[in-house]
């Protein structure tokens, strides 16, 4: 296997952004295939072949996620390691409840099913659930310790690459041993968010909907999905509903506060083993 780093995630934390930049950049090899998440591991090749002299740098956040890929991220880390256990593996995080708040609305706008409200996605959806685990940094860190050493891993917070472009950038061209030169850089990706109450009105269709998105959806399902989701949209604007101070608020979701105790506990093994900066976390509204 070429591949010498894996950026793995997680979902919601600039990792199209990054990609923008990497694709921009010659002498990196920009890859992101499902082999290591589907079961194309077991028939297909799963060798990336670099062109010249490129890094190649497989950037896909699924590779942390279950949710989609249904192989669970110890299964995904130990192939990762058979098949280039010298590579680097970088992990972009993001504060979880804005991260959690981010992908609640990314899932309302492309109409997955269980979003009529946030404590229904976060504890009663396998996507939801799965997210939920993806931020408990310090653990999926554990996980990538048993396969491959601290010195082939990097923690990055996604707020860097918001507040300091450059230094996220330098910290993250030292992780995969490219020289870092700005002039790739590529401007932050605008994913067209609606705002609050153009969702707030699609989510509570969410029961009313026929073609919901989930995991396990045939192409087919997820054309017609698509289709309702364009009719929602064009009677959304014309019936916008009055959000509820509740509605996209974290600290409001019953089990919100055992869940920031987690949280707390997984960010804090993350600074003792020197993953990240406790300074900068609290800083930028991390649970420490």
């Amino acid at each position: 296997m070429s591949v010498k780093v894996f950026h793995i995630g997680i979902p919601k934390s600039g990792t199209t952004t990054v990609q923008k930049t990497l694709a921009n950049d010659p002498r990196i090899q920009l890859t992101r295939t499902g082999k290591f998440t589907d079961a194309s591991w077991w028939h297909t090749n799963v060798n990336e072949k670099a062109i010249g002299n490129k890094m190649v740098v497989e950037s896909n956040e699924t590779l942390v996620s279950g949710g989609f890929s249904k192989v669970k991220l110890n299964t995904v880390i130990s192939r990762l390691h058979e098949t280039n256990p010298y590579a680097n593996i970088v992990l972009t995080i993001r504060n979880q409840e804005k991260a959690i708040l981010s992908m609640f609305r990314y899932h309302i706008k492309y109409h997955f099913k269980g979003t009529r409200s946030l404590k229904n996605w976060m504890f009663n959806t396998n996507l939801g659930m799965d997210y939920l685990s993806c931020c408990l940094y310090g653990d999926v860190v554990k996980t990538i310790l048993q396969y491959f050493p601290k010195s082939q891993i990097q923690v990055i917070p996604f707020e860097m690459l918001k507040d300091h472009p450059n230094s996220f950038y330098k910290e993250y061209y030292q992780a995969i041993g490219v020289e870092f030169d700005e002039k790739h850089i590529s401007p932050p990706q605008n994913s067209g968010n609606k705002n609050d109450q153009s969702l707030y009105t699609l989510a509570k269709w969410d029961r009313l909907s026929f073609f919901r998105k989930t995991s396990e959806n045939s192409s087919f399902y997820l054309k017609l999905s698509r289709l309702e989701r364009i009719f929602q949209n064009t009677f959304a604007k014309l019936s916008l509903r009055k959000v509820p101070d509740t509605f996209f608020s974290f600290k409001d979701v019953d089990g919100s506060e055992k869940l920031e105790e987690d949280f707390k506990r997984s960010n804090q093994y993350l600074i003792d083993m020197g993953f990240v900066d406790e300074v900068q976390l609290k800083k930028w509204g991390y649970i420490c």
